[in-house]
């Protein structure tokens, strides 16, 4: 996903929160009649003008001019305004709010019905900010990251991951060496990709009788090459969520 204060012109700050329990991320929207009720209201913020999209790889917003809910068939129908390139097969983030909340939600677009009328996919799940000014994705399966500071590479499970920021559980020996310094140099190995990132240790929550901690990073100062990096990153793990 992308960082939405960032493209609805939000003040921003770098954070990477790491939660006490291992619960279910709140961000996530997955029952089927929450998402329907937030479709509905997204339609109704289309015929306002508030409702905006962007295509995978854009870095520009487009405004949404009209959305209908079909959730029978659970399609979608959109108006986007003109597009000189095909777009059929990509993937589109839309952008919204759900009450005093930030919505997103990335679909496929499916058909070209008419011109400027697409056909786009039924959502499976749905990010909601509540107080944070970036979407977390959460690896629901084993995510490993690689990660090296100084002479040491330590491997340690993947938690959470935004554009502020990287959580992981690592066994609590191996923390040890990111935990010297708050502010330092990460190389981080995630899903093919490697980043050399400027980081701030903002959390670290131990469990001795699992002997693991668990590490908040927030990424300081990302620059517009890497941020894109970390949305690729995050829409693989989106791909991976659990059906």
């Amino acid at each position: 996903m992308f960082n939405l204060a960032r493209i609805l012109h939000f003040a921003t700050h770098n954070t990477a929160e790491a939660q006490s329990k291992d619960l279910p991320c709140p961000d996530v929207v997955r029952d089927p009649r929450a998402i329907l009720d937030r479709l509905t209201a997204q339609a109704q913020l289309a015929q306002q003008g508030g409702l905006m999209a962007m295509l995978e790889g854009d870095t520009q917003a487009i405004r949404v001019n009209k959305m209908i809910i079909h959730p029978q068939g659970q399609m979608i129908s959109i108006e986007l305004m003109p597009q000189e390139d095909e777009i059929v097969g990509q993937q589109l983030t839309l952008i919204g709010l759900w009450h005093e909340n930030k919505l997103a939600f990335s679909v496929e677009i499916l058909q070209k019905l008419s011109l400027n009328n697409y056909l786009i996919s039924w959502p499976k799940e749905l990010l909601e900010t509540t107080g944070r000014d970036y979407f977390r994705v959460h690896a629901q399966h084993k995510e490993f990251v690689s990660i090296k500071v100084d002479d040491h590479t330590i491997c340690a499970q993947l938690y959470d991951l935004s554009e502020g920021g990287i959580g992981v559980k690592i066994e609590n020996q191996k923390s040890l060496c990111l935990c010297k310094q708050p502010l330092q140099w990460l190389e981080i190995h995630l899903a093919n990709y490697s980043l050399t990132l400027h980081c701030r240790l903002c959390n670290q929550l131990v469990d001795q009788t699992l002997g693991t901690s668990r590490l908040g990073f927030a990424f300081i100062s990302l620059n517009e090459p890497q941020a894109l990096i970390i949305r690729k990153i995050m829409l693989q793990l989106q791909a991976r969520q659990p059906t």
